[in-house]
Formats: structure tokens, C-alpha cells, sequence
């Protein structure tokens, strides 16, 4: 016989115990069934998770978390548009809420709507400045998009809320020099590499930079460092040379 239930029998009978039980305020009632779904996320009992969740929402369809929590199941299964459609819900019940708005953006970004992501990314930070899961988001959402002078800003931003952030520095790094601004990336990469200095996209990225300004005996010593560090990275042994031959005919 088929079971309809993936779920362990201790999670059913604590279901059928507490939950419907007459006595129980609709609230409450809604709590059980969200904490059961938790329970059942930790046990990667996602469908069923989702079936908890549903039933917790029509029995209080207030309940602070529901929407939050149905969603990130729906993700966890690939539903995102069921995931987007319940975040939704939710950032009109709390339309204040950073949160909600970060978790809305992201579900954009997974369907690849650029536009919306950033909109929800700017609406959280705006809700909250310090929040840097909003920033990181809509640093990553506008990098995606190509806009580098809004990365840049942002970066810069993020920056002054955590200044030694190894992947924040990185990353402004890599936006100066998409924006061409050379000497501003070289000196975000350098400052990257205090904190790591043995990175190697990092180092790549700054013997890049370096040739690109024509300092080529540094740029050199970058690549050669590379190699040390990696004597199987090809790219730096072919920028290696690459950079060797331009000293040579200088």
C-alpha cells in the first residue's frame, strides 16, 4: 500500500496529538504545524515540510513566519515561482521588512530576472544600511547586470561596514577593472592580498592589472609567484611568458 507520508511515525503522531486538537487556539495550532516543518526541513522531508507549512497558513494565515519558511521549502523542492508568488504574499503583509525583501530578490536573481533582484536589493539595504547579506546580494546583482559604477558604490559601502572583507575587496578590485579604472583596482587587489596573500585568482587578476598599466617587471613577478605557488597553473605560465617577451622587445 502506498503510503502518503514520507514522514518518520514520531513527527505523525505529535501531528494528530497536539495539533487538531479542539482546545487549541488557531495561532497555536499554526505554530505546531511550522515547527513540524522545520523538523521535517532538517530531515530533508521537503514535500512534506510544504504540506505542514500549507496547512499552517490556512489555519492562521497571520502567522508572522509562514510565508517565509513555506518559501524557502518551495526553493529547497525547485518551485521557484511558488517561491516567488509566497514571498510576495509576505512582502505585503510586511512591507517594512529587509528580510523579506532580500529573500524576494533572491528568488528574482534565480529566475534570472536581473531587474526585479535589484529593485528588492536596493528596497532591503534601503530598509536597513548595515544589513551586509542585502549589500553582498545586491553587489552580486549588479555585477551580473555589468553595472560597475553601482557595484563600485555599493562595494565601497559594504566596505566601510566590514573594511577588512577579503571577498568585498576582491570584488571592488575586479569592478575597477571592468570600469578600466586601473590604478584604483590595483590597489584594492593589493589590499585583498594583505589579508590573503597567497590567493591565486587574486594574484591573477592583479598581474592583469599591472601589465595592463605597463608595469610589466611586477606584473612578471605576479605571474612568476603564481607559478610557485601552482606549478600547474597554465594561464599563468602562459601570461608569464606573454609578459617576459614584452620585457624583452621593450
Amino acid at each position: 500500500m502506498r503510503c502518503f507520508f514520507k514522514t518518520p511515525i514520531w513527527i505523525l503522531i505529535f501531528v494528530f496529538s497536539c495539533a487538531d486538537k479542539p482546545q487549541i487556539d488557531s495561532n497555536t495550532a499554526s505554530v505546531y504545524r511550522t515547527n513540524l516543518g522545520f523538523a521535517l526541513m532538517d530531515l530533508e522531508y521537503y514535500e512534506d515540510a510544504i504540506r505542514f507549512y500549507e496547512r499552517a497558513l490556512k489555519i492562521y494565515p497571520n502567522y508572522p513566519e509562514g510565508y517565509s519558511n513555506l518559501a524557502f521549502a518551495y526553493m529547497k523542492v525547485g518551485q521557484t515561482d511558488l517561491a516567488l508568488s509566497t514571498y510576495l504574499n509576505e512582502a505585503e503583509k510586511k512591507p517594512q521588512s529587509f528580510v523579506v525583501r532580500n529573500n524576494l530578490g533572491f528568488t528574482y536573481l534565480k529566475l534570472g530576472d536581473l531587474e526585479n533582484a535589484i529593485k528588492q536589493f536596493q528596497i532591503s539595504v534601503k530598509l536597513n544600511s548595515n544589513s551586509l547579506n542585502s549589500y553582498r546580494n545586491l553587489i552580486s546583482a549588479y555585477l551580473q547586470a555589468k553595472r560597475y559604477n553601482k557595484a563600485i558604490l555599493s562595494l565601497t559601502n559594504f566596505l566601510q561596514l566590514k573594511p577588512d572583507d577579503f571577498d568585498g575587496l576582491s570584488k571592488l578590485g575586479g569592478a575597477y577593472f571592468e570600469n578600466n579604472q586601473f590604478e584604483k583596482a590595483e590597489e584594492a587587489l593589493r589590499e585583498a592580498l594583505t589579508i590573503n596573500p597567497n590567493h591565486e585568482g587574486v594574484l591573477m587578476n592583479l598581474g592583469i592589472v599591472l601589465f595592463k598599466q605597463n608595469k610589466w617587471k611586477e606584473s612578471k613577478d605576479t605571474f612568476q609567484k603564481i607559478m610557485l605557488l601552482n606549478i600547474h597553473n597554465s594561464e599563468a605560465q602562459r601570461l608569464y611568458q606573454i609578459t617576459l617577451n614584452k620585457i624583452k622587445n621593450y
